[in-house]
Formats: C-alpha cells, structure tokens, sequence
C-alpha cells in the first residue's frame, strides 16, 4: 500500500511542500536497489535543514519517503546521477493516474521514480526531450533512449449516470461486482474497491451481471465520498492479529474491528509501514534482536562512560596535591613533626591562607612528600582514566552508527549484509544473536565472473580444513608460488558449465591477494584440480603437495 495511488499522490504533495527548493548535495547507493538523494536547505541565513529521500526500486518492495537521519557507510556505497548533484528540486509530482514519481530538477532534468512493485520499477534521469540520460537499473541498456512512460489503465474521474454505471458493470457478465469496480476505477486498487462495495452494502462476491440501477447508485455516491475524503489525507495502518498491515488515507470501514495507528503526516505513515513491513519475517526477528542487543550494548557503554567521567573528576587534583606539596617545602621551618592540621598561605595561588592536612607521625619534610606521591598517582590515574574515557566514548559512537546503520535495513537480505560487514565489530553479542549466519562457511568467501564462489583459508589450520574438507575433487585449487598464502578454492562442484578465464584469473588474483606477495606486481600462481592436491602424512598444518598445476600471472586483488 505504500504505493498505492491515492497513497503516493498524498506523499507527493507533502513531499513537495517539504522539499521545494532543496538542493542535492549527493546521490549514491549503499543498499540493493535502494537509492538516497542527499539534500539541504538555507532559510532566511538559519542553519541549514538536512534531509535524506530514500527510494526503493526493489520488485517485492518499493518506497519513497524522507528521513532526517542517514549514516552514509564509508564502504560498499556507490555515487550515482552525478551530473545534477548541486541542482535543486522545483516540484515533486506524481503522473495521473500512475504510480510514477518525477523529480523535476531547475536544470531541465526530472528523475523518474516507477514505483510499480515489479521488475519494472526504476529511477531514470530524463532530460527536457525525453531521453534517458542514466538509470539506476539497467543503464547500458536503457541510457540513450526514449523514455517510455508507463500508464496505467484509463480511470474514470467524472462518474456516469447511475444507468450507465450499471450497464458499464454488468458488461462484466459473470465476473464479480469487485472485479468489475476495479476494472472500472483501476486507481482504486483492491482496498479501496473493497471499501465502496462495503459502505454501499454489496457483495463483493455478487456477479455482475446481477447489478442494478439502485446498486449502482448507492456505489456511485460511495465511491464519491471516497475520492472527496483522498483529498483530505487521514493517514492510518491498520493490523487485524497476525494479518498484513494496510496503511491507507481514508477511512476503512470495512476494518473497523482492527487496531489502528493514526499518523499527522504522510512520511511519517509510509516509513513505519516501511519498517513494519518484515516484523513478521524471520530475519525481522534477527533484526530485533540485534537492534535489542545493540541498545543494551550502548546503555551499559554509557553507564560505564558516565562512571569513569566521574572518576576523572575525582583523580584531577594532581596540580593541586602538586601545589600543596610545594606549600608545606616552603615553609618547612614554620612547621613541626605531630601537627595535623595548619594554615598556611597559598603563594603559588591566590596568596590566601589554606588549610592544609598533615599526617603528624610524619616529618614535615615526609608530608610534602606524601603530596607529591599523591600527584604522581593521580596524573597516572587521570591518564589511565583518560584513555578509557576515549575508547569508551568512540565505542558509543560505533554503537550509535551501528543502530542507524540497522535501522535503514528494511529488507532480510540487507540485514544479513549488515551482519556480515559489521561482523567484528557485533563479536561482543551473544552468538545467538548472530543466528543466521552459521550455515556460512568459516572462510573467506568471494563471487567471481559467472556467479562462481571463490573460499579463502583463514591460517594454516583453516586452510586444512577448506583444502581436506571442504571441497571436491574437481573444484580448482589455488596457491601463491614460492611464498607463504592461504589455500584458495574456486567451487566448481555441481555447476552446469565450466567456469571461464575470467573466474579462474580473478581466483587466482585472490589467493595472490592473500599471501606474502599482496604488495607485488605481477606474480605466479598455481592451480590445478582438488583431487591433484594431497597432503604428507605428519606434515604441518597448511602444507601440502600438488601435481600436474597451471601457473597464471596476476596481480594481487580482490574481485
């Protein structure tokens, strides 16, 4: 339902009140099919407002809608659209009828937003005569060429007659009233269709060729009242039990048993249901998992943060222990053994009388020392306080990065990828919160040309494991000649067809990669069948023996 007609029209014009003038500092793409437009705006000489449209092609999913946060990863992360980066937003707009998005730049471009939740959806940079300049999916074959809006079905915006309303129904012969609604008003989807047929009290199981005059004017004024209240945006997600979430802008009688959440703005509705959307999905229940492990990770690194800060407070009297210590050395004579307290002036400070505490079994002399031992301490405490204070303060902010980071996957396969980036920094959390991952095998793990996997040992026991457990016996082995590396393996087990040149290059590029010879040009490789690889009995870990090899020449990289 995010994105419905009705739903994106109401988005649009609240996105176009919000974001009119923008600028576009950036365009990039760090998820699968999702792209982010940064963009900022200076009113009246104020600090400038940052905001971030976050666009999804995917074909399960797509969504358009603005968030104020977004932590852009440092890696894994693409510039996109780069020729109206620096242009501004003059209107956002979404077509009759469709559900297609333009972006309309000052420059006289528009970026095309197809939001048609199939294979189809893409975003297209468009110029003023209609050819795509880029798209963001299939760009080699889609740039140069006419842009081909897709529409949808011709919908009805004047009603008819109730007469002719029905004959335009029953023409639908022995299909159902509700097909033939949708059919008639193809903008109304199934929701809202459901909806007129249930405040006009029909079936939607009745057979159309049963509707008459008085049922097509009862649906007739229902579904004016619909198209009334679409103009005036209520925007809500209902949930009935364990049933999907439906966000819609009117209200659904038909739903009036389900709970509800009402929301004052159209972004705000589209980003939970974004985020609503795969709670009922297994990786969701890892997602929150993680996110739950990640906040009690971050309240107790805060605790701590706090404590030591207060640690740090108490241990910052070394200058002070310092200056009593020179106080009591330049008035030795004024003093005697068995004192416990005195009075003296403060002439390294203000000049004015200080009350000073001795130990009276000790000499005056021993007392100034004993100050001075307190602020050498105290300097050593402060600077041991002092680093841990920093590395607790930078793991707060790793934390808080790793939650926005986690709060932008919205679907399973991003937070598998999350937790495969980020996987040393999320070591702290309890195994089973990286449940999930351990069907992944304990190695490096590569795709190559021809969607072939390449797995890279981790040491030399590991590279046993890979070599004598791990792999068959006509999948590829590879090894850096004549130096120290890790065994490489490009699985060729069970495929189809034999992977190309390519492949066997960039594997072999791989296992240069990690050896002793990364920082080289051009350097040997060997490669040969599994089944031509064998290990001496007695031999240590990571060493084998291997016939009949290949040796190529690369360069060390990673694909």
């Amino acid at each position: 339902m995010v994105t419905h007609y009705f739903t994106l029209l109401a988005l649009t014009r609240e996105l176009d009140g919000l974001l009119r003038g923008a600028k576009i500092e950036a365009i990039f793409s760090q998820q699968k099919n999702e792209l982010v437009l940064a963009l900022s705006e200076t009113i009246h000489g104020s600090a400038p407002a940052h905001w971030f449209l976050c666009i999804s092609v995917n074909p399960t999913l797509n969504y358009l809608f603005v968030r104020e946060q977004f932590d852009r990863a440092r890696k894994n992360s693409v510039d996109l659209f780069e020729e109206i980066i620096g242009s501004s937003i003059d209107a956002i707009q979404i077509h009759r009828h469709d559900r297609l998005v333009s972006i309309v730049l000052t420059n006289s471009k528009t970026l095309h937003c197809q939001l048609y939740n199939t294979a189809g959806s893409n975003v297209l940079l468009v110029n003023s005569a209609g050819i795509i300049l880029q798209a963001f999916k299939n760009n080699k074959s889609l740039a140069g060429k006419p842009s081909e809006v897709a529409t949808a079905p011709s919908a009805r915006e004047d009603l008819p007659s109730p007469e002719a309303f029905c004959r335009l129904i029953a023409d639908h012969g022995s299909e159902t009233v509700f097909s033939a609604l949708k059919s008639f008003m193809p903008q109304f989807g199934s929701t809202y269709a459901r909806e007129v047929l249930h405040r006009a009290r029909l079936s939607e199981h009745a057979h159309a060729d049963s509707f008459t005059v008085e049922d097509a004017e009862n649906l007739r004024d229902e579904i004016g009242h619909v198209l009334d209240e679409t103009n005036h945006p209520r925007p809500t997600i209902y949930a009935r039990g364990a049933e999907r979430k439906i966000l819609s802008i009117i209200t659904l009688q038909h739903l009036s048993g389900s709970s509800k959440k009402e929301y004052s703005g159209m972004n705000d509705a589209v980003m939970d249901f974004v985020r609503d959307s795969f709670r009922a999905t297994p990786r969701e229940s890892e997602k929150e998992r993680l996110t739950t492990g990640l906040k009690s990770e971050l309240e107790r690194t805060r605790r701590s943060l706090r404590l030591q800060r207060e640690q740090l407070t108490n241990v910052s009297r070394a200058e002070e222990y310092d200056r009593i210590g020179k106080i009591i050395m330049a008035n030795l004579q004024h003093l005697t053994k068995g004192t416990r307290e005195v009075d003296l002036p403060d002439i390294f400070g203000s000049g004015a009388p200080k009350r000073i505490l001795l130990e009276p079994q000790l000499t005056p002399a021993r007392n100034a020392e004993r100050y001075f031992d307190k602020a050498k301490k105290a300097r050593a405490a402060k600077e041991e306080l002092d680093n841990r204070v920093q590395k607790l303060a930078e793991r707060t902010q790793v934390l808080d990065k790793l939650l926005l980071h986690l709060d932008q996957c919205q679907e399973p396969s991003q937070v598998l990828e999350f937790k495969n980036i980020y996987r040393h920094e999320l070591s702290f959390l309890k195994p089973g919160l990286l449940k999930g991952t351990e069907g992944q095998p304990p190695f490096r793990v590569f795709t190559v040309e021809g969607g072939f996997e390449v797995w890279v040992g981790k040491s030399s026991a590991n590279n046993d494991l890979l070599t004598m457990h791990h792999t068959k016996p006509n999948d590829l082995w590879f090894h850096i000649r004549g130096a120290g590396g890790s065994h490489t393996v490009l699985k060729v087990h069970g495929a189809q067809v034999a992977p190309g040149k390519g492949a066997i290059l960039q594997a072999a590029a791989i296992a240069a990669y990690y050896s002793k010879m990364r920082n080289a040009g051009s350097v040997p490789v060997a490669y040969c069948e599994r089944k031509y690889v064998r290990k001496p009995r007695h031999a240590a870990p990571g060493t084998v023996v291997l016939e009949h090899e290949k040796v190529v020449f690369v360069r060390p990289a990673l694909p």
